[in-house]
């Protein structure tokens, strides 16, 4: 998603050098080719620099080697599920205002603080919360909990954890992504 916004302001700041040519003159438009490169540059390096699964949320492959199947995922990123309900116990209960907190860096999340999952079951069926924290934040989307089963007794890192959203009306949504280490 990155890439795609990347992409699409550098090629908008392309076409906009036209008109800060015409209107604006010659160093608007050298500025606007310019911002319009580094974009379009920046998203070209995130094009090679990312696994193509990792775009589409599924998991990327490790390199080939003689790793049983079950070992081939080496990473995986999606989006926090769940993220509007209601805790049922704890201090912070919206899962919206904990993830506010997060984002605006507020206590207790205004220092560092550990992103972990953990498996439940509802239904009989496998599940994951997504821990911040003390607090739930939300759990894995159920069509990435298989990914996470097979390499269940893999070790992980949390690459990465983003808030975003919240403002005039909207939710706040989380997005992760885990790398295995072996």
């Amino acid at each position: 998603m990155k890439k795609i916004i990347l992409y699409f302001l550098g090629i908008c700041c392309m076409l906009s050098s036209a008109v800060g040519f015409m209107k604006y003159g010659v160093g608007n438009g050298i500025a606007c080719i310019v911002i319009g490169l580094i974009l379009l540059s920046c998203a070209r390096s995130s094009d090679s620099g990312s696994d193509s699964g990792s775009d589409s949320g599924a998991a990327s492959p490790a390199p080939e080697s003689s790793v049983p199947e079950t070992q081939k995922i080496k990473s995986i990123e999606f989006p926090i599920a769940g993220v509007t309900f209601e805790n049922e116990s704890g201090k912070l209960r919206s899962r919206q205002s904990i993830l506010r907190k997060i984002l605006f860096k507020d206590p207790p999340y205004d220092s560092e603080y550990e992103v972990r999952l953990e498996r439940y079951f509802y239904n009989d069926n496998p599940a994951y919360y997504v821990y911040a924290g003390e607090y739930v934040v939300g759990n894995v989307p159920k069509e990435f909990v298989p990914y996470l089963e097979e390499n269940i007794d893999r070790r992980y890192v949390v690459d990465y954890f983003h808030v975003y959203g919240g403002g005039q009306g909207k939710n706040f949504g989380a997005e992760m992504k885990i790398k295995y280490i072996d």
